[in-house]
């Protein structure tokens, strides 16, 4: 009995250790999603803008899923 104690202590001590870098990543937080197209870091000219976002609202209206597009400079730390 002693000894299962002590294990369970030694995997617990290793499971928490082993989730602590994932506690310390620094997670960017999404933008508020006010649009269908939310460019962040400015890379579409607005025209190209109003153009997905008309693309989009057909898609919508046609299909029924809303399709949000967010461009962002880095996905870091996530991959994709």
């Amino acid at each position: 009995m002693r000894r299962s104690g002590w294990l369970a202590w030694l995997l617990a001590l290793l499971t928490w250790g082993l989730a602590a870098p994932a506690w310390s990543q620094d997670v960017q937080p999404v933008p508020a999603l006010k649009a269908r197209v939310v460019d962040v870091v400015g890379l579409l000219a607005p025209a190209e803008r109003d153009a997905l976002e008309r693309k989009l609202a057909d898609f919508e209206a046609q299909a029924g899923p809303q399709i949000v597009l967010l461009l962002v400079a880095s996905t870091q730390p996530e991959d994709i």
